[in-house]
């Protein structure tokens, strides 16, 4: 991006930039999408089962003080914690770009450190 910025600006041409922060959006990613893109981008045999596998059959639980609530099968999201976790999530956003036109310059980060997730 910085070097996006550099040459527009050295060319006297003006910069705009957006951020959009959908950190909110790991939790809802459908992993039925998630494997349907995956089939897109070419993912088959033993990787796609693997990734499948990783994303799906999870469940969850609030622990508090005083108890915890049951547990909960998560029907969405990425698995969170992990270096797969924005690999994933990029995938899954990764056709956004479609949305602009060629004057737009996109560009898609997720971060892999702390809690916050850019895009």
């Amino acid at each position: 991006m910085v070097n996006d910025w550099s040459i527009a600006l050295h060319n006297a041409h003006s910069v705009d930039v957006v951020y959009f922060d959908i950190s909110k959006a790991f939790d809802t990613v459908s992993h039925h999408k998630l494997k349907q893109k995956l089939l897109a981008y070419g993912f088959e045999g033993k990787v796609l089962s693997l990734i499948s596998a990783f994303s799906t059959g999870r469940s969850r639980r609030v622990v508090l003080p005083n108890g915890f609530s049951q547990w909960s099968n998560l029907s969405s999201g990425v698995p969170q914690g992990s270096v797969l976790e924005p690999l994933l999530f990029l995938l899954y956003i990764n056709d956004i770009v479609d949305l602009f036109t060629n004057e737009v310059s996109v560009k898609l980060f997720a971060d892999l450190h702390g809690d916050k997730r850019f895009i």
